[in-house]
């Protein structure tokens, strides 16, 4: 019939498509996974009794060069920390309110990486302190603005090539935790259609919050989009 029914929505999502339409939506989903533009790679912090949480990620993300893929995913590096964001449209359904899954990749860069400063840098390792999002609606203007310590109670210290999460209520008050041998710290959340940009900055400080060695600096987030009614929804 070309009707297609999402797992968890009560309506039909697309009457109008065609009949050959979950063909091509595996055959794009298909030639995503072979041009890499999906990849396997780590989902979310912390690990699960099978090992650490991969999963083919849908996020748009960017290439060895440094490059994101498409206007998607945005890229910024501030005083040697990269932070690379990008949403993915999720249709809200009986289960949940989101519209938007979104995925803040954050590393300190490496000599070879791209946009490295390790010279100028002035610190080993660098610790979140607190984040301060921006959602900005272009149609009306507004600006909503969410601002608290850490990411959902996570507080990474970044050192090249590797990285720890420390836990806590605030960042007055962390536990440490082992360092884990890769360099990319992952963070993952939902918000909703309320919005057509996210962007902001992350507050940090070199050294670590027990034992900083600086005034703390700001790590800007290059805003991405929230664009709803992509022509594919994975």
């Amino acid at each position: 019939t070309g009707q297609v029914k999402l797992w968890g929505a009560s309506k039909l999502a697309c009457p109008s498509l065609r009949e050959d339409a979950v063909l091509v939506w595996m055959e794009e989903y298909v030639d995503r996974l072979e041009t890499a533009y999906f990849r396997v790679g780590l989902l979310a912090e912390g690990e699960t009794i099978h090992g650490p949480m991969t999963a083919i990620l849908h996020f748009p993300h960017q290439t060895a060069d440094g490059r994101c893929r498409d206007s998607a995913c945005t890229r910024r590096v501030t005083n040697g920390v990269e932070v690379v964001a990008s949403a993915v449209y999720s249709l809200p359904n009986a289960t949940h309110r989101f519209s938007f899954a979104y995925s803040i990749r954050i590393r300190l860069l490496e000599p070879d990486d791209v946009g490295y400063d390790g010279i100028d840098r002035g610190f080993a390792t660098c610790q979140l302190k607190s984040r301060h999002w921006r959602l900005l609606d272009s149609t009306t203007g507004r600006t909503d603005r969410v601002d608290g310590d850490g990411v959902i109670g996570m507080y990474p210290l970044l050192r090249e090539g590797s990285h720890r999460v420390d836990m806590g209520n605030s960042s007055q008050h962390v536990e440490v935790e082992e360092e884990v041998p890769n360099g990319t710290f992952v963070y993952q959340s939902c918000t909703d259609d309320s919005a057509t940009s996210f962007g902001g900055y992350l507050l940090f400080v070199p050294g670590s919050l027990k034992a900083p060695t600086g005034p703390a600096f700001q790590v800007d987030l290059e805003p991405f989009p929230l664009e709803p009614n992509p022509e594919f929804i994975f």
